[in-house]
Order: structure tokens, then sequence, then C-alpha cells
């Protein structure tokens, strides 16, 4: 059984906090609020203005060696994680998107899309907690014949000047090699995203 608890920040990328700014001119983007697409200018680059993000992970880990193989086991994992101030890419402008970070784009008086700052932006919290459960079968596939082929090879080699003699496992009675087999299988309970206090949930 194995538990750990982290907490860690993390700071954006020099990338991320100072690229320089690029203006892309007459870019298409399908505006979602008025249903059509529109030319609009981007804006890239860095954003000074990114927060240091605050990791908090849980994990709880089980290893239970199974009585099948002579190397078998059970493994079965609970993550938990949970972020604040997460730097990500700017998000798909979605109507909730676009009243989280209002100031990002700009219409004209008759509300058509101008301009939107696809800069990076800090979202409020990130959190997801999953399960990761499996099984590792592994075993040999020589012959008990084959074990004592290479046990005897072992002892004539032990027995000349310098210990010299074939090398264990060679020739045709030493034939043999190993089988492994995993499988492993995650089931996800949450993955939240909260873009600002206040706004709607993904």
């Amino acid at each position: 059984l194995n538990a750990s608890y982290i907490v860690s920040e993390v700071a954006p990328s020099l990338g991320q906090l100072g690229n320089p700014g690029v203006l892309s001119f007459n870019v298409p983007v399908y505006d979602f609020t008025r249903g059509e697409t529109a030319l609009v200018t981007i804006v890239g680059g860095g954003n000074p203005d990114l927060l240091a993000e605050k990791q908090r992970d849980i994990k709880l880990s089980l290893n239970y060696d199974l009585p099948l193989f002579r190397r078998s086991s059970l493994q079965v994992e609970y993550f938990r994680n949970r972020s604040d101030d997460v730097t990500r890419s700017f998000p798909l402008l979605t109507p909730a998107v676009e009243a989280a970070f209002p100031d990002r784009v700009l219409r004209d008086a008759e509300g058509r899309l101008v301009s939107i700052d696809r800069r990076p932006v800090t979202f409020d919290e990130v959190e997801g907690s999953r399960m990761r459960w499996g099984i590792n079968l592994s075993g040999r596939i020589a012959s008990e014949q084959a074990e004592e082929a290479r046990g005897g090879a072992r002892g004539q080699g032990a027995g000349r000047p310098g210990g010299g003699g074939r090398p264990p496992g060679f020739g045709r009675h030493g034939q043999g090699g190993r089988w492994n087999l995993s499988v492993y299988h995650t089931w996800r309970f949450t993955d939240r995203v909260t873009i600002a206090p206040g706004a709607l949930v993904l």
C-alpha cells in the first residue's frame, strides 16, 4: 500500500510570459454568438500577467502479488488532481468563454466580431479524478529439460580452466524465453475546468 500527497507550484514558461506580440489579420473565425463566419484580427504572443499554478495531487495505490505465476501482480491506483490558476491556451470562443473573458473580444457597434486576443489565459481551477487498475502476468517458456540442460551447462563451464564454456542458455537445449501480459483499464470519475470564478464549469 502506498499513499502520497504532493503540493507544488509551477510557473508559466518563458514563452507563455514573454513571447513578442503578433497580429494576424483577416483570419476566418466562426462566431457562435451570431452564427456566422467573420474575418477578424487575432492577437498572439505572451501574457506577462499569468499567475503561478498551484497543484495538489493525491495518489493511493495497491500492489498485490498474485499466487498464479512466479511473477504476477494486481495493481490499483487512484489519482485526484486539483490545480488553481492554470495556464492554458485561449479556448474556442463560445458564448461562455466570451462571458468569462470579455476584455479579450472586440465587436463593432452592430455586434460583429472584430478581433480576438488569443494570448494564454489563466483558468481558475482544473480538477480531475480517476482510477487505474490492471494485472501483470509473467512466466517462463522453457521446459524442465531446458532448465536442467541450462544448469548442467553452468556446471560444466565452471569446471573448465578460466571458467570457459558455453554461456547459459546457449544451444538447442537452452532454448527458451519469457512471456509477459499486462492489461490495464482506467475509469475517469471527474474532469472539470472552471474558466473563471462564477463562470460555467466545463
